[in-house]
C-alpha cells in the first residue's frame, strides 16, 4: 500500500531532490504529520499511514548502528530507506514507510528529499 502524501506550498514535490531534516513527528486522525526544515524553509508533509513502534524496536535491535532515515518522495509515492552499519560493513536497505516513521518518532535522525523516488 503506497501512503498517501500531502505537502504544504513551500515544499512541493516537483522541486528535484531537495533535501529538509525531519524535525517533529506528530500522530493525526488521518495518519502521521512530518514537520521538516530546509533550504527553502519549513515544510509539512502529512502521511497516510501510522508509525509502526514495535517493528521499529526490532528493527534497531537487529543492527549494529543505525545512522538515519531517509524518506523519498514523489507526488505520488514515498519509499523508506535505512542507512547504517551491521558489525563492520555499512547498510542501506528500504523499509515500510510505517517502520521508518517508527524509527523517526523513537529518535532516529530522519530526512526527506523530494523526487528521489
Amino acid at each position: 500500500m503506497v501512503p498517501k502524501l500531502a505537502m504544504t506550498p513551500g515544499g512541493r514535490t516537483d522541486e528535484g531532490a531537495v533535501h529538509a531534516v525531519v524535525i517533529a513527528v506528530t500522530r493525526t486522525q488521518r495518519g502521521t504529520m512530518l514537520v521538516a526544515k530546509g533550504p527553502s524553509g519549513e515544510h509539512v508533509v502529512t502521511l497516510g499511514s501510522r508509525p509502526d513502534g514495535d517493528a521499529a524496536r526490532r528493527r534497531l535491535a537487529a543492527v549494529r548502528r543505525i545512522d538515519g532515515v531517509e524518506f523519498r518522495m514523489s507526488p505520488d509515492e514515498v519509499r523508506a530507506v535505512i542507512r547504517g552499519s551491521r558489525h563492520r560493513l555499512p547498510f542501506t536497505t528500504p523499509i515500510p514507510v510505517t517502520v521508518a516513521l517508527g524509527l523517526t518518532e523513537l529518535g532516529v535522525r530522519a530526512t526527506i528529499v523530494n523526487g528521489a523516488v
